[in-house]
């Protein structure tokens, strides 16, 4: 099994959808808010590109306070 098809697995698991579908929606995979009006640089996107998680999800999830 490929390392894409163990990651979709996951991702539906915990999220309830896939990293593809939450790219096709413009979706962050953990709020399920749109990431069109969320994302302003080429940082942040690359992180979704990778995660599917939008910048403030990121921010409240593996911040360190």
């Amino acid at each position: 099994m490929s390392n894409e098809i163990l990651f979709n697995k996951f991702t539906v698991a915990l999220f309830g959808e896939s990293l593809k579908e939450a790219h096709e929606k413009h979706i962050c995979i953990c709020c399920k808010k749109s990431v069109l009006d969320l994302i302003n640089d080429p940082i942040d996107m690359a992180e979704y590109n990778i995660s599917g998680i939008c910048p403030k999800c990121w921010e409240e999830k593996f911040s360190e306070e």
